[in-house]
């Protein structure tokens, strides 16, 4: 990609596809694909296959396709926007949450995944917290709420376990 709006495509082999800055459309088509968004607010499609799919900044929206696919979403970006994952299967595909930078190496491990109706004001330690009702996850850094980041909107409000979530 470029500075521009661009529109890349894929082929049947496993792509490594990168938008950058501009509001990009990224196709992989079949096969296991790389699709990194950039910047700008990007349409991502992974189409068939086990796809990994990163908007980056910028208000993106993540469709996997078919197949085993991972959304990831980093809390570092400074994010002020927040990805809509359209195609999210519980079970099925992952979302890695990137914490690296945020958090001590030796306490990711105790990062939990806290479901319920509506993110909390506060929590006692950092967690995830998906919202039922409205499929928003949430990074809390434990403390007061004006510290949450908005990572993801899944659309359809699927269940989501401990299970769907790795946290790196």
């Amino acid at each position: 990609g470029s500075a521009a709006a661009d529109i890349l495509r894929g082929g049947g082999g496993g792509d490594t596809l990168a938008g950058l800055n501009g509001a990009d459309l990224l196709f992989g088509e079949d096969g296991d694909d790389l699709l990194l968004g950039g910047a700008g607010s990007d349409m991502l499609d992974g189409g068939a296959g086990n796809d990994r799919l990163a908007g980056g900044a910028g208000y993106d929206r993540l469709t996997g396709g078919a197949g085993a696919d991972t959304f990831v979403f980093a809390a570092a970006d400074g994010k002020t926007s927040s990805d809509t994952v359209t195609d999210f299967t519980s079970g099925v595909d992952k979302l890695e949450v990137q914490l690296s930078g945020l958090v001590d190496p030796s306490r990711l491990s105790g990062i939990r995944l806290l479901t319920g109706m509506a993110v909390p004001t506060s929590a006692p330690s950092a967690a995830l917290f998906y919202e039922t009702g409205s499929g928003r996850l949430w990074w809390e850094p434990g403390g007061a709420a004006s510290g949450n980041v908005l990572l993801a909107t899944l659309s359809g409000t699927p269940t989501l376990t401990a299970g769907d979530v790795t946290i790196v």
